[in-house]
């Protein structure tokens, strides 16, 4: 039985929380008097958004240069005929993964908003990724059964404190109600980052690394999400463990792809 303390902690309306219009308005208030700063422009902010990132910047954020292959994602060089949207890489050697979505480049605003999560731990840049995602995910060739990330290495993962891709992904598996595994792959080995290789070794040196669950995705369409797009080195070696896996279909998100022209001066910067 509750005591009589629990019951009035239950009911009283002094422990109530003010109506959301009224949250709002405190919110708005607090922006007007004390702003803080745009996380990336440094301007006020003029609003109470969740996200410490001005209206102005977002807006900058743009679309992939080019249009993409509809199955691996990378940037299509030239239209192969009317209406095509497949690599020739594709055609020759189709990609483990079949279908993926990519929500902005990797360049400017974008890749300084994608840097915000991942090296300042500014998480609620993930649910921005993950709206953007959200709207695209019509385009792929069917509907995901589950989301699931590509995973950080053990020593990353402590070093870093969470992973940016799960942080993504858990949003948009709410947003698109898919569920959520977000073990349904893991890394079998450590290996070096991607982005201290060259764009030739970075197939090599994830040879191997991943394993999924087959109880969770076999005969399943899988949604992998990651942060960037680089060489798409990652993503064939994860799908190509889901495949193994037994997952029907592998499908994939990315909030940013890079250029790979652009790329390659600057491959400390690269997240593949």
């Amino acid at each position: 039985m509750f005591s009589r303390r629990h019951a009035i902690a239950v009911r009283g309306p002094a422990s109530a929380a003010p109506p959301l219009q009224a949250q709002s308005l405190i919110g708005a208030l607090v922006c007007l008097l004390f702003p803080s700063p745009c996380k990336l422009c440094g301007r006020d902010l003029r609003h109470a958004g969740r996200l410490p990132v001005c209206a102005t910047c977002l807006n900058e954020i743009r679309p992939p240069a080019s249009e993409a292959c509809g199955r691996c994602g990378h940037a299509l060089a030239a239209p192969l005929d009317e209406g095509s949207r497949i690599c020739l890489h594709c055609l020759a050697h189709p990609a483990e993964y079949d279908g993926a979505v990519c929500a902005a480049a990797y360049e400017g605003r974008g890749r300084e908003l994608i840097h915000l999560l991942k090296f300042r731990g500014v998480r609620t840049a993930a649910e921005y990724w993950a709206q953007r995602l959200a709207a695209l995910t019509s385009e792929l060739p069917e509907t995901p059964e589950l989301v699931t990330p590509v995973p950080l290495g053990k020593k990353r993962q402590r070093e870093r404190g969470f992973n940016q891709s799960s942080e993504i992904a858990r949003r948009l598996a709410k947003k698109i109600d898919c569920r959520y595994e977000p073990h349904a792959l893991e890394r079998q080995r450590e290996t070096r980052p991607q982005s201290e290789l060259p764009l030739a070794d970075r197939q090599r040196n994830l040879q191997h690394a991943f394993a999924a669950d087959r109880q969770r995705v076999a005969g399943r369409s899988v949604l992998l999400v990651d942060d960037v797009l680089t060489t798409g080195a990652t993503a064939r070696a994860a799908a190509q463990a889901l495949c193994a896996a037994g997952a029907r279909r592998v499908m994939l998100a990315t909030a940013a792809r890079a250029d790979l022209h652009q790329a390659a001066p600057r491959v400390k910067e690269a997240v593949a």
